[in-house]
């Protein structure tokens, strides 16, 4: 959401636009491996919920700390570009002893 929320506010991106989009594909922070629009959720590509998203998006971005529900380990690439040094970022310790 965070990307998406950037792309919108500073690029102009609707991503209403790439509803039915068989081509484009978005190149993401947190994602390894490019994303293909068709796999974008309906309510970001449908009218009228991708602002909803958006406004709840720039209001986590005020908070103090995100809980992630995951290991750092399993998806490092994902925590790696969460971590902008500024909001800390907490996941899960497993400590398997």
């Amino acid at each position: 959401m965070f990307h998406f929320q950037a792309l919108y506010d500073e690029n102009g991106v609707d991503p209403t636009e790439f509803k039915d989009d068989v081509v484009t594909e978005f190149v993401m922070p947190s994602f390894a491996e490019p994303v293909p629009a068709t796999a974008l959720p309906n309510s970001l590509v449908l009218n009228g919920w991708a602002q909803l998203l958006f406004h709840h998006t720039r209001r986590t971005r005020e908070a103090k700390g995100i809980l992630v529900n995951s290991f750092t380990e399993l998806e490092s690439h994902a925590f790696r570009s969460l971590s902008n040094g500024e909001t800390p970022l907490l996941s899960i310790l497993w400590d398997p002893y």
